[in-house]
């Protein structure tokens, strides 16, 4: 199941980018509802980069660099990631010490990323995710870990998601970009998967 959230014909604000600049920071390290997802993909992270032979990892949509901070090192000290929020960067640079830039990574192709990239709950605030995973296979990602909501409805989900998966969906979403799956996982309310550009 895969249900677009919004009306393309009359999309909402949130669905801008620019729209999140000045937005309040979120702390996602702090709330227990978020740390298995970030853990598990931090750990899922970590072990592409090693089969690879890199220690670097882009985390893109980083929000304040909760994932970026998990990492160990090397993994951390090499390993960089994108935002939109302001308030978000600033923490992660002067709070939690990991490289975190303002970027437009959907629209701005040119926008450096790494052979291995994480995506953790960004994919269902995108206007069109399925572009963007056919995007990133012409941007040099090797592997790429993705999680989002597993058991969201067009009746229940978060107020700033334009689309929702359950775990066939969110699988044939990949699949149809072009990526070979390495493993989908359910991860407390969520739902991780590693994919290879092959």
């Amino acid at each position: 199941m895969e249900i677009r959230l919004f009306d393309p014909e009359n999309p909402p604000e949130w669905l801008d980018p620019e729209w999140w600049v000045d937005q309040p920071h979120v702390n996602h390290l702090s709330n227990w509802v978020h740390e298995s997802r970030l853990n598990s993909a931090a750990f899922a992270a970590m072990n592409c980069a090693e089969v690879l032979g890199t220690h670097v990892i882009c985390d893109v949509g980083s929000c304040d660099g909760g994932l970026l901070d998990l990492l160990l090192e090397p993994y951390r000290s090499a390993s960089f990631g994108y935002d939109v929020i302001d308030s978000s960067i600033e923490y992660a640079n002067d709070v939690r010490g990991v490289n975190v830039t303002w970027a437009n990574v959907v629209e701005s192709k040119r926008t450096p990323l790494a052979e291995v990239i994480v995506c953790t709950e960004m994919l269902e605030h995108l206007r069109d995710p399925h572009q963007f995973l056919r995007d990133l296979k012409s941007r040099g990602v090797v592997y790429g870990v993705f999680s989002s909501p597993k058991n969201e409805t067009a009746d229940h989900h978060e107020w700033n998601h334009a689309w929702a998966w359950d775990m066939d969906g969110y699988l044939k979403m990949f699949i149809d970009a072009g990526w070979h799956v390495i493993a989908h996982t359910e991860v407390d309310w969520s739902q991780q998967i590693v994919v290879k550009n092959v």
